[in-house]
């Protein structure tokens, strides 16, 4: 169920490409489904039995020391022996790979990581052996954000990535804009394409004097900053129905203790996209609220919300106000004062966002943006030249 947005990127893709081969890292008992010229291989995420040599392992010592010098040395000789054996297990990957490609004959495919770690880095290597040359990854923020990366404060082989790397596909200008700042070398290389969602129709409107209904869609990790989001709603006043869709119930619950008796609670799961969509087009959202620490890309949680013509606040940070602003929503500063949040929400009832015209303008304004059949068609250009 992660990864949402390999469903439209692959069925998109499906239409300029005779094969697409996809070999997840991870599975689960979730089973998408794909379009008929789409093959799912299961390499990397099963026990590898490639062996590792002593060429193999100078080599990632001799990788894994020009990665010094770049930025972050002192905490990258702190981490040395980490990487090193990173390294090793990306060149046991890599061999099983090559492998798979050298059975099938795809030499000359084209290669595409769908982040600029990891996996992105067993590309590097085969591309640095010569093995294959067409080379593609994206880049959102915890891939190449070093600030996101706690334990060792640094994306590791960020750097040797994006030498053997053809061209980055930012998910958006502020992480275009990061690479550009942090690896300058390389910035000729990157170009923006925002993740984007399709037109699944509108969200029906219901102005209720008495009451707001209020949206929230993710996951738990601390970067959404869901605390946070019930601290605003702690400090409302109007009578609110709110729904979280992402998180176990019960997880919410205990989450949300103490909240406003003011507030009626909603909590769904995960669910999967044809479960969301029959959520919005059946109940009325007057308000979505997301207030990330950070974002690499433009939310497609905001997406989907906006595409639905439902009104956003949510915090400028990342990618969001590349997709947020006057016409569809409105924007807080990271660390704003929760009471004017919740200010802002007892006021939206009369605010002009609240109105059938101006949803017709939010949606009209995300096809002309963020419509899933031009991005990708965009982003298959890039892949196929």
């Amino acid at each position: 169920k992660y990864e949402v947005f390999m469903e439209t990127e692959v069925a998109e893709l499906s239409k300029y490409f005779d094969e697409i081969y996809i070999l997840p890292g991870k599975k689960d008992d979730y089973k998408r489904s794909v379009p008929n010229n789409v093959k799912v291989v299961d390499i990397l995420n099963n026990e590898i039995q490639e062996k590792i040599t002593f060429n193999d392992i100078l080599y990632a010592f001799k990788i894994t020391l020009s990665e010094l010098l770049g930025k972050f040395k002192q905490k990258k000789i702190r981490h040395f022996k980490k990487d090193v054996l990173f390294f090793i297990s990306k060149i046991k990957e890599a061999k099983a790979l090559k492998k798979f490609i050298n059975e099938n004959k795809l030499n000359e495919a084209v290669f595409y990581s769908v982040w600029a770690y990891n996996y992105a880095t067993v590309l590097a290597i085969l591309n640095g052996k010569r093995i294959i040359n067409k080379v593609f990854c994206r880049a959102h923020g915890f891939d190449i954000y070093h600030f996101r990366r706690p334990v060792r404060g640094y994306a590791q082989f960020l750097d040797f990535n994006l030498k053997h790397i053809n061209k980055v596909i930012s998910a958006s200008d502020a992480s275009r804009k990061y690479i550009s700042q942090h690896h300058s070398s390389y910035k000729n290389k990157i170009n923006t394409i925002h993740l984007s969602v399709y037109d699944r129709g509108d969200n029906p409107f219901n102005k209720n004097s008495n009451q707001l209904n209020i949206l929230s869609v993710s996951n738990n990790n601390p970067v959404k900053r869901l605390p946070l989001l019930v601290s605003v709603l702690k400090n409302t006043n109007i009578i609110i129905n709110w729904i979280h869709i992402g998180v176990e119930p019960q997880e919410m619950q205990s989450l949300s203790n103490g909240i406003s008796r003011n507030v009626t609670k909603h909590f769904l799961p995960r669910i999967n996209q044809v479960e969301l969509t029959k959520f919005y087009l059946n109940n009325p959202i007057n308000l979505f609220l997301q207030f990330s620490e950070s974002e690499g890309g433009v939310p497609l949680a905001i997406q989907e919300s906006i595409s639905f013509g439902i009104p956003v606040l949510a915090t400028n940070v990342g990618g969001i106000p590349e997709i947020v602003n006057e016409k569809n929503g409105i924007l807080l500063p990271k660390d704003f004062d929760i009471k004017f949040a919740a200010g802002i929400i007892d006021s939206f009832i009369d605010n002009p966002l609240n109105t059938e015209q101006a949803r017709a303008t939010i949606k009209e304004d995300w096809k002309q943006r963020f419509n899933a059949e031009t991005n990708f068609a965009n982003f298959a250009k890039i892949l196929l030249e």
